[in-house]
């Protein structure tokens, strides 16, 4: 896919590393044949400023809710003045990544969580499998005897994101696994949840354009 293929209305992140690191979402106001056009991204109420020989590594996701993100790499970033304000132009040759679906949709966390539900007096300690934009897989080491269409509520913590959740949704598959019971939960996605599993899965992209690039 290149750039010239992503429409205005696309979800885009721009992921900027240097001396540290920032992801940020981008507003696309033109396409051209390779090259983006969107609002000066601003950090603190300031534009950034770039050259095109900025000595920084810098990528670009789109992300949809239908298909895997796609990740282009090697970008450049320019200023570029227009009626007096400044704009970005985003630049790249390459042809974006698309990752596999099933890794890219799916993010393993191993993370702890609490769950509660109606058949508890209290929260039960479960472990985050992984994730998804509309779903969330939990382990218990105990059945915890839930029907399909039942409501569950899971709250957990991500030190990596420094994001903490409470989520609800309704359950929809309980598995054994490895001796354990796995548990299938169709979650009510919310915006902040939903940029959460963008963060998390731009990781799993960043890894997998690296294995690409040294195959």
């Amino acid at each position: 896919m290149k750039l010239a293929d992503i429409s205005k209305d696309d979800t885009v992140y721009l992921t900027i590393k240097g001396n540290s690191k920032m992801e940020l979402p981008v507003e696309i106001i033109g396409v051209a044949k390779d090259s983006l056009l969107v609002k000066g991204i601003k950090v603190n109420g300031r534009v950034l400023s770039f050259t095109c020989e900025s000595k920084i590594s810098i990528y670009l996701t789109l992300v949809s809710s239908d298909m895997p993100p796609i990740l282009w790499h090697n970008i450049a970033v320019c200023n570029v003045k227009v009626n007096g304000d400044t704009i970005h132009q985003i630049r790249c040759a390459n042809d974006g990544i698309e990752i596999n679906r099933r890794q890219e949709f799916r993010v393993f966390t191993g993370i702890n969580c609490n769950v509660n539900h109606d058949k508890t007096r209290k929260p039960i300690e479960c472990t985050i499998k992984d994730i998804s934009y509309n779903g969330v897989g939990i382990v218990s080491k105990t059945d915890l005897e839930l029907g399909n269409g039942e409501r569950i509520e899971v709250a957990f913590s991500d030190s990596e994101t420094r994001s903490m959740f409470n989520i609800t949704g309704q359950v929809v598959r309980t598995t054994p696994h490895n001796g354990k019971y796995l548990i299938g939960i169709a979650v009510d996605s919310s915006k902040a949840y939903k940029n959460y599993v963008h963060q998390k899965q731009l990781l799993v992209v960043k890894k997998n354009a690296k294995k690409s690039m040294r195959a």
